[in-house]
């Protein structure tokens, strides 16, 4: 992985903001897969500076500064330190606070009824875990999400559009039904891959994090992908002897 694109913005004690934009020539080409994700296509990166070329200027716009930012821990910073080694510049983190802000979303939006009823329906769930009490918070959440997102697209975590959200049994049955469920999909990408493994081997063991629950969805979600191939490989092979009979 390389950098094509830096931004950065110095906030000082005093309040002043200091915003430090650059596009980045990464001096390999950019996968058409990231241009689709990013828009930044090879010929606006041609006649940009090497990473190389900036490395020192950078160094002396940050020192000094601490780092923060949303999943900084475990792609940002991480990105950032390899390419100074990369280029055999010294960046020094150790001495660095970091504040991942996604970090913060995470610990304090709980995903539970009680948060949803609260961010949906604007109420405080009372007699949380009593049967009555849940069963009408839920009913109340459904029917709120419903009419806030009717009409709308709902996609995967690559932009891959799932279907639309109608007031329509069979069609919420099928969106919440998929083969990979919203928290799998979690636990599997935002979890053992890049809590666990993105940090393991980045330079950021400190950063690792374990969670029997991350590891189950990531086998799991393993498990279906290895089935969509062995479905795949299975109707070419079929495919390829029909052909071999021709």
């Amino acid at each position: 992985d390389h950098i094509i694109e830096l931004s950065f913005i110095k906030l000082s004690p005093n309040g002043e903001r200091i915003t430090k934009t650059q596009r980045v020539n990464p001096g390999v080409p950019i996968p058409s897969e990231s241009t689709q994700f990013h828009g930044i296509t090879n010929e606006d990166v041609k006649d940009a500076p090497t990473f190389k070329q900036i490395a020192k200027e950078l160094v002396n716009f940050l020192e000094g500064c601490d780092l923060s930012g949303f999943a900084v821990i475990k792609f940002d910073v991480p990105m950032l330190v390899e390419e100074f080694l990369r280029v055999d510049v010294e960046f020094e983190i150790k001495n660095r606070k970091i504040i991942d802000s996604q970090k913060i979303f995470h610990l304090m939006e709980k995903r539970n009824l009680s948060s949803a009823y609260r961010f949906y329906c604007g109420k405080e769930l009372e007699d949380a875990h009593s049967a009555e009490a849940d069963t009408i918070a839920s009913l109340e959440v459904l029917e709120s999400q419903v009419e806030r997102y009717a009409g709308q697209d709902v996609v995967d975590l690559k932009d891959k559009k799932l279907g639309v959200v109608e007031n329509d049994m069979a069609v919420l049955h099928d969106l919440t039904n998929s083969n990979l469920v919203d928290l799998e999909i979690e636990d599997y990408y935002e979890g053992f891959s890049n809590e666990t493994l993105w940090p393991n081997f980045h330079y950021f063991n400190q950063y690792c994090v374990y969670n029997d629950q991350f590891w189950d969805a990531y086998k799991k979600v393993n498990e279906k992908f290895a089935k969509e191939i062995v479905a795949v490989v299975g109707k070419y092979k079929e495919l390829k002897e029909e052909i071999d009979l021709l």
